[in-house]
């Protein structure tokens, strides 16, 4: 395989193992894909393996667990692996938003029950975390149904729901987004984690209120983040943030190994 294809597929690897690390990806639930340049096909995450290495789950997600495969469900299988039910999440996707480059689609713990006690992920800190802020000035979209997102007409809905944002929740489900990188989704994927769970302590810690967004003073100061300033700035910010959660696990359960 061509040497920039299978680093595509060791980020894939590795983002699956870094947002398992953190809490995104649950045991054997979620998935994390990226397009295949120039092509109608993905690399995607699929479970299964064979009795020289059977699967662990996402968190001892290696190189081979990542397959190559068609944005349309025509198998159930591929090289003895099993394609994920939610396969139209990143397909139809990738279809319908050519600038998409990665998809996620994870469970995160507090966004899920964010979703269920209907609290919306609004714009409540700022300098703590500009990366989830810039998501939260615009707004999070909120799929409503808690489905399996196994069809085409689904996927559509959800697509139809999340717009032209770069994330969606979805109700008693999770969380789904696109971005032009593995490493992006994958930030972006744990960022939001983060905010829904200070979301839900917040509103904890005073009763069950909704947690207060931030004065318009201070949302017009960030204006620069939604427009794309702190990358620009910052160009380096995703491969820092990256590489400090690739040490993390690299220290931990280790580095995903070659096919």
């Amino acid at each position: 395989m061509d040497e920039s294809l299978q680093t595509l597929r060791r980020k894939v690897a590795l983002g699956t193992r870094i947002l398992a690390s953190q809490g995104c990806l649950g045991d054997i639930l979620g998935h994390l894909s990226v397009r295949v340049p120039g092509s109608d096909e993905m690399f995607l995450r699929c479970l299964g393996g064979d009795e020289t290495a059977p699967e662990k789950g996402l968190l001892y997600t290696d190189v081979h667990h990542v397959r190559r495969v068609g944005f349309d469900r025509t198998v159930e299988q591929v090289d003895g692996y099993r394609l994920p039910i939610e396969l139209p999440i990143h397909g139809e996707l990738y279809k319908a938003r050519p600038e998409a480059r990665a998809v996620l689609h994870a469970h995160p713990y507090h966004c899920l029950v964010a979703t269920i006690a209907g609290l919306e992920l609004r714009p409540i800190y700022g300098c703590y975390d500009p990366l989830s802020l810039s998501a939260a000035i615009q707004g999070i979209p909120l799929y409503p149904r808690s489905v399996l997102i196994d069809s085409p007409e689904l996927a559509a809905d959800l697509i139809a729901t999340m717009g032209d944002r770069d994330c969606c929740l979805m109700r008693g489900h999770g969380l789904t987004v696109i971005g032009p990188t593995v490493e992006a989704v994958t930030l972006l994927g744990i960022r939001l984690e983060t905010l829904a769970k200070v979301t839900l302590d917040a509103a904890r810690a005073t009763g069950g209120a909704r947690p207060a967004t931030l004065s318009q003073a201070d949302l017009d100061a960030f204006a620069f983040v939604v427009e794309g300033g702190l990358q620009a700035a910052v160009s380096k910010v995703y491969e820092w943030t990256w590489n400090h959660y690739a040490q993390r696990v690299a220290d931990t359960v280790g580095l995903p190994a070659e096919d």
